[in-house]
């Protein structure tokens, strides 16, 4: 009888045991596949936070990239740069005048047309263009079809204006233009009186109006017409066209072929193709 009575509460104590042997085993087992859920989830999210990461990044290095170029050169003297999306992002003054203009208008960020817009409508540049000041407009950059665009936008945005031109440049010569500390579309003017005259230097120069750097250039190329005076369709940055001093006719070209090769267009010697056509507007 007891020997019955033991072997009944000797069972009763190994279903216990294997009760609580199983409790742990699943126990176990629920943790662990909860562990590899968790485990699974966080690598998910940190990959997901990584590549929007990389994604944000992206964008903003496209939008805060400038691919082109706008020099606006009177005296003041400043650069646009525009991102890929055509915004303005940089703007820069190249002297005391440039400074104040550009702080004075809150560009950054504008579509460039409208950037345009409120420079061309500013009390300093009308005051300026009203007086017969000479308004150069340079578009360079990296995309050459942006660039096309941009400077053709830009000619028709200026085509009722008497004494503003539109040139090309290229990006060597906006490297070497920041080089010397100028805006790049003043350089290839000054290029330009180096060449007739070696003893200017930039500095000379860094102050000098449009107006008074290509009356410069007048006179020491024996052209002594009004630079106010505009005509023809040139191109600053080839080895093979008429320079681009203000003209009265489209008759002579002011400089000879290779003056402009070593001129303007020396930065971009063994690569005439570079650079575009510009007009230069004027009313009837």
């Amino acid at each position: 009888m007891n020997e019955t009575w033991k072997n009944t509460f000797d069972q009763i104590h190994a279903e216990q045991e294997l009760k609580e042997h199983t409790r742990k085993y699943l126990n176990e087992k629920i943790y662990r596949t909860h562990a590899r859920h968790v485990s699974h989830m966080r690598r998910l999210a940190a990959a997901s936070v990584l590549c929007l990461f990389l994604c944000a990044a992206g964008v903003c290095y496209l939008f805060f990239t400038p691919v082109t170029y706008i020099s606006v050169d009177i005296n003041p003297s400043l650069e646009l740069g525009l991102n890929c999306f055509r915004r303005i992002i940089s703007v820069e003054g190249y002297n005391d005048n440039g400074d104040s203009l550009a702080d004075a208008l809150d560009l950054k960020y504008l579509d460039y047309m409208d950037a345009l817009d409120r420079i061309l409508k500013s009390d300093t540049i009308e005051t300026l263009l009203a007086g017969d000041d000479v308004l150069s407009l340079t578009v360079a950059g990296e995309s050459e079809t942006q660039n096309q665009e941009v400077l053709q936008d830009v000619e028709a945005s200026v085509s009722d204006y008497s004494n503003v031109h539109c040139h090309s440049g290229n990006i060597e010569e906006v490297h070497e233009a920041h080089s010397c500390g100028m805006s790049f579309g003043k350089y290839q003017a000054f290029q330009i009186l180096q060449e007739l005259d070696p003893s200017v230097t930039s500095e000379d120069v860094q102050d000098l109006s449009m107006r008074e750097i290509w009356n410069r250039i007048r006179q020491l190329s024996g052209d002594s017409s009004d630079s106010s005076d505009t005509s023809g369709t040139e191109n600053t940055s080839g080895s093979n066209g008429c320079s681009d001093v203000p003209a009265e006719s489209d008759d002579d070209c002011s400089f000879s072929d290779s003056q402009m090769g070593n001129g303007a267009g020396n930065s971009n010697a063994g690569n005439s193709g570079s650079g575009h056509h510009h007009r230069e507007h004027h009313e009837s």
